[in-house]
């Protein structure tokens, strides 16, 4: 697996930029019409199948992995509140993310290990899961993690984020719940309550023995998103939260290892990247 170089940092600050800055049209997360109910609709393969999902590897540059073009995009809004809410984002994502990116590149400027980087120890965090159960960060302890940030009522990217996740777990076999966790935490808790969220996992086919969708009050759940990269910003009239969207791997001693953005990467890169991790001596 390469290690992201310098190359690989500028190119995040570019595509953030464009990622935010360009219109809603230039992006391809959209799973439908903006009806809630038909985007949530149906089992994770359909959701795949209508967005390209897990059939079209975006073409990227070499140097920056994981980093695909498109990712990232905010639900559309007016002009004045998308413009607010873009800068913000930009401004804390490139803070949260590069920031740790650009201590690692001189370590992976040797090419020598082939590893994942270390982006440092992942936050803490300390939730209640669909069941009702209080689920933690040292809790999951031992295995390797992808911590993903969505919300049930999203009309676009989070169900294609989670159907591509249960593609990769469907995909991981008996290592998934045994060596390999999911979380994926909403960034609308008022709305998203345990009954909530455990009947979204069961529609999208999500495997909760190795995967736990978590919620909690605004206060920790905000954050918690922090924690990780993920901007979270008042929801609209119509319901809509805005976010940037941000999976991060962990290993099984707590460090993060990478991040991706958006819905829009390779899910067998994703799986390879899960098995490496669990395969660390």
């Amino acid at each position: 697996m390469t290690v992201k170089h310098t190359s690989g940092i500028r190119d995040l600050h570019g595509e953030l930029w464009r990622s935010l800055t360009s219109s809603p049209s230039e992006h391809q997360h959209r799973v439908g019409p903006t009806g809630n109910d038909q985007n949530r609709s149906g089992s994770a393969a359909n959701l795949l199948d209508r967005s390209g999902g897990g059939r079209d590897r975006p073409t990227r540059d070499p140097g920056a992995q994981r980093w695909p073009t498109g990712a990232c995009a905010l639900p559309t809004r007016s002009p004045i509140s998308r413009s607010v809410a873009m800068m913000q984002t930009l401004v804390l994502a490139l803070g949260l993310l590069v920031g740790p990116a650009l201590a690692l590149a001189h370590e992976g400027s040797h090419g020598m290990d082939q590893r994942l980087p270390t982006l440092g120890m992942a936050p803490e965090f300390a939730l209640t899961s669909q069941d009702g159960v209080e689920i933690s960060l040292e809790s999951l302890g031992g295995k390797v993690i992808a911590v993903a940030f969505i919300y049930t009522n999203c009309p676009d990217v989070c169900s294609v984020l989670t159907a591509k996740m249960v593609s990769v777990q469907d995909a991981l076999g008996p290592a998934f719940s045994t060596d390999v966790a999911f979380v994926s935490i909403t960034v609308d808790p008022e709305r998203d309550t345990p009954e909530v969220l455990k009947n979204y996992a069961k529609q999208l086919g999500a495997d909760l023995a190795g995967w736990s969708f978590l919620t909690g009050n605004f206060d920790a759940v905000r954050d918690a998103a922090l924690g990780y990269g993920v901007v979270i910003l008042p929801a609209t009239k119509d319901g809509e939260v805005d976010h940037n969207t941000l999976t991060t791997l962990i290993d099984r001693n707590g460090t993060m290892r990478v991040k991706y953005i958006g819905s829009r990467f390779d899910p067998e890169e994703f799986r390879r990247d899960l098995l490496g991790l669990v395969n660390e001596p």
